[in-house]
């Protein structure tokens, strides 16, 4: 990275929308028109997918293909009721074709309560498209793994045998050519599966057993990508007694090579990026390139050595980056101090010319920073600082989702509430091909909004934005709405 382009003023953007306020942040050449935040894509009006007798009983999920057509899964009541699902559960799926939604279809009945789909990382969880079929997920009693594949609006197959066992928590990335990695937390230690080839076994690669070999504590749901020539990592907050301060919770990120032909074994590499992390829930961004960004949350206090959560200093967001590649991550970059507020729910992806983009909320606003490109020899990345937004807004405590095709194409979403103080309102704002996020948009009219809007993003930006809604029968019911969003 050329010193000039460390030097590169910031250029900030600040939107209102409903008293809440979206800061947003990218960098610019000195000499270039300034970049503002331009309108959102028109979205759609909210359709409502799902049964209204039938209760949702677990997260919906969708993937499209590069002509905007896809499936969304979701998990409901296998019977018919108000309130809470009592029993078993239905993985039910309805297909997108031509900007219309046709008839659903079932994926798997009467599965298990427990049933509950499986998380990917930097996109929707539960359903991905591989080699031309469509692929659902989800995890029964004994945390096994199953999956059922179908091709766009055809039947689904009858669900394959269970496939390795996950544990709580499970993250799942996969390649264009079939190569796969997952990591779950199992018995209270992080276990990391690798798949070569698309037909190939899972494989245990990786078990820290705090009681055995290299004592560890999970504090966080692992996250996991992997790129185009099957290289992996891993991204977890814990402990291990063979660093100091023996009580400290940091990031770490586990590195799987693949392995040499002829040769089993994968070699793996684990290493800290931070100091004590103030909350355990730290994101991994990536692209398909292989570029990484890990952002966390940090305590202003620096002595501080405590569990998650326990901070009485100021919670601000740090980040570090590496560049496809290389063996080091880039140097620690304080993205929001928290003086402000404090800044939770991080979330991390890349924009276009493989530019790092670190989301978080402080309870005034929904904020977002990018930066120069994850380069300069080891990855480094330079972000800004968060800009002061005024009153404190309507944002919803829950925090932001951000969702992104891995090709600099993003979605952000929030809850705000209505000033009714009662009813929330679902938001979203995309990624701009500047670095900038779009000025925000409201997708349905204040109701009794149960989650943010999670997003499936095709490979050409045709996007999906799904929300759970609390009908008046007390049923919480799937709401979808479609945009175009790299225009």
């Amino acid at each position: 990275m050329a010193l000039h382009s460390i030097a590169t003023p910031w250029t900030q953007s600040l939107r209102r929308v409903g008293g809440a306020a979206v800061a947003v942040m990218a960098i610019s050449a000195v000499s270039a028109a300034p970049l503002v935040a331009a309108p959102s894509p028109p979205w759609t009006a909210p359709v409502q997918l799902s049964n209204p007798a039938k209760p949702l009983a677990g997260p919906a999920s969708a993937a499209l293909n590069g002509s905007g057509n896809g499936t969304v899964v979701w998990v409901e009541c296998a019977v018919a009721g108000p309130g809470p699902c009592p029993g078993p559960v239905d993985i039910a799926s309805i297909t997108l074709r031509g900007g219309a939604f046709l008839a659903q279809r079932r994926v798997a009945s009467n599965q298990p309560l427990i049933a509950r789909m499986i998380l990917r990382n930097g996109g929707p969880p539960g359903v991905r498209r591989d080699a031309g079929r469509f692929i659902a997920s989800w995890m029964t009693p004994g945390n096994r793994w199953r999956e059922s594949r179908a091709r766009l609006g055809g039947l689904w197959q009858l669900p394959g045998p269970s496939v390795p066992p996950l544990g709580g928590g499970a993250s799942v990335a996969w390649n264009a050519s079939g190569a796969a990695v997952s990591a779950y937390v199992e018995g209270g230690r992080l276990v990391v599966d690798y798949r070569r080839t698309r037909a190939g076994p899972f494989q245990r690669v990786l078990a820290l057993n705090r009681a055995v070999t290299n004592p560890v504590e999970i504090n966080s749901i692992p996250q996991v990508a992997i790129d185009r020539v099957g290289r992996a990592a891993v991204m977890w907050a814990g402990r291990l007694e063979t660093i100091a301060p023996v009580n400290a919770v940091r990031v770490f990120v586990t590195d799987l090579d693949p392995p040499p032909p002829g040769r089993r074994r994968i070699p793996r590499r684990t290493r800290p990026l931070s100091g004590s992390v103030a909350a355990a829930n730290a994101a991994l961004g990536s692209n398909v390139l292989g570029d990484l960004v890990v952002a966390w949350n940090t305590c202003s206090n620096s002595s501080f050595t405590g569990a998650p959560g326990t901070c009485t200093g100021q919670v601000g967001v740090q980040a570090r980056t590496r560049r496809a590649g290389q063996r080091r991550f880039g140097p620690l970059q304080t993205v929001a101090t928290g003086s402000g507020g404090n800044a939770t729910a991080p979330g991390a992806t890349f924009a276009l010319r493989r530019r790092p983009v670190v989301t978080w909320t402080d309870g005034a606003a929904v904020r977002a920073a990018s930066a120069t490109r994850a380069g300069g020899g080891v990855g480094s990345g330079l972000f800004g600082g968060p800009v002061s937004s005024g009153p404190a807004s309507r944002v919803g405590p829950i925090g932001a989702t951000l969702f992104s095709n891995q090709t600099g194409v993003a979605a952000l979403g929030w809850l705000e509430r209505d000033p009714d103080g009662i009813r929330q309102v679902p938001m979203a704002a995309v990624l701009q091909r500047n670095g900038f996020f779009s000025n925000p948009a409201a997708l349905d009219a204040p109701g009794q909004i149960l989650t943010p809007p999670l997003f499936a993003v095709g490979p050409r930006g045709h996007a999906l934005a799904l929300w759970t809604t609390l009908t008046g029968a007390f049923t919480p019911t799937l709401n979808v709405s479609r945009a175009r969003i790299n225009r």
